[in-house]
Parts: structure tokens; sequence; C-alpha cells
């Protein structure tokens, strides 16, 4: 996905066309890429000056069995995720999970939101490598490489190159039953 000026992801609705209680889905705006047998799940990539993602917003890349995930690349400007919006990677079987990489010229906000990898099954789950001028990471988010099965939970890397501000948030690597990832925090 490239633009010009800017990629906004945002809103959800209830859809009310179930039959059965609660009578309601709730649908959320998505960029999903998914691999469930074998081979390579697609690369996501996104080129804009400006991303925004709110209100329960996802992006994320998913492989089952021998799949491996796709990779997630985003070369932007600023990032803001804000109101629960989510960039994941994630894996449930053999195959490795895919790695998470934003470069942001200016500034990756993050406010009430996540980025996460995550591993169920043997695969490696992906690594998250984030570099920008600025980090603002605030209000409960969440920055996480995650194993609850017997593959290695993905490394963390972020490279700030002048400010890196955090409160009330935590940037984590846990693992279950198996190695959990490394966090390597710079400011240059």
């Amino acid at each position: 996905i490239n633009a010009s000026n800017s990629i906004n992801i945002s809103g959800f609705y209830y859809d009310f066309s179930n039959p059965n209680p609660p009578y309601f889905y709730y649908r959320t705006s998505n960029i999903f890429n998914y691999a469930s047998a074998s081979g390579n799940g697609g690369t996501v990539f996104i080129s804009t000056p400006l991303m925004i993602m709110d209100e329960s917003a996802k992006l994320f890349t998913f492989a089952l069995r021998d799949a491996n995930a796709g990779q997630v690349f985003c070369n932007v400007g600023t990032l803001k995720l804000s109101d629960f919006a989510q960039i994941n990677t994630g894996c449930s079987g053999k195959g490795q999970g895919g790695n998470l990489i934003i470069d942001a010229s200016e500034t990756i906000e993050i406010s009430n939101s996540s980025l996460s990898s995550a591993t169920s099954g043997s695969g490696t789950g992906g690594n998250l490598e984030l570099n920008a001028d600025r980090f603002e990471i605030f209000n409960d988010s969440t920055i996480s490489s995650q194993s609850t099965g017997t593959g290695n939970a993905g490394n963390i890397s972020m490279n700030a190159r002048s400010i890196f501000q955090m409160g009330n948030a935590s940037i984590t690597t846990e693992a279950k039953a198996s190695d959990g990832g490394n966090i390597d925090i710079n400011v240059c």
C-alpha cells in the first residue's frame, strides 16, 4: 500500500445480522494476511508520510501448521496508534512468525494500543524492529513478543534517534516453555 499523503485505518461497528444471542457481531477495520497450510504468507508493505490507526483497527499476519507468517514493513513519516489499535504477527504451528519492521523518519506514537508478535506452536515468533526519531508510548500501550508454545519468542529492537518517552506502558517478552526474546532499546 503506497499513499502520497496518509493512510487512516479506523472504526468499528455492530453488525446485527446474528440470529443468536447476543444478536450482533463486533466488526473492526482490518488489514489481514493469512497462510493456512504450507509455504509463506505474503508481505504487507505500507509506505506513507502519515499512518493513523484507531478505534480497534487491526493490521496482522498469521500462519497455521507449516506455513510461515508474512512480514509487515511500514515505511512512514509518523505512525499514530490509539484507542485499541493493533499491529500483530503470529504463528501457531511449525512455521515461523513474521517480522514486524517499522521505519519512521519522525515519530512512533502509541496510546492505548499494541505492537506484538506471538507464537503458540513450535515455530519461532517474529522479531519487532522499530526505528524512529522519537518514540511516545503511553496509556496502557504494549510492545510485546510472546511464546505460549515450544517455539522461542521473537526479539524486540527499538532505535530512537533523539527522544524515547514512555509512561504507563510496557515492553515485554514472555515464554511459557521456551526462550523469551531479547529487548534492545537504543537512544542515540
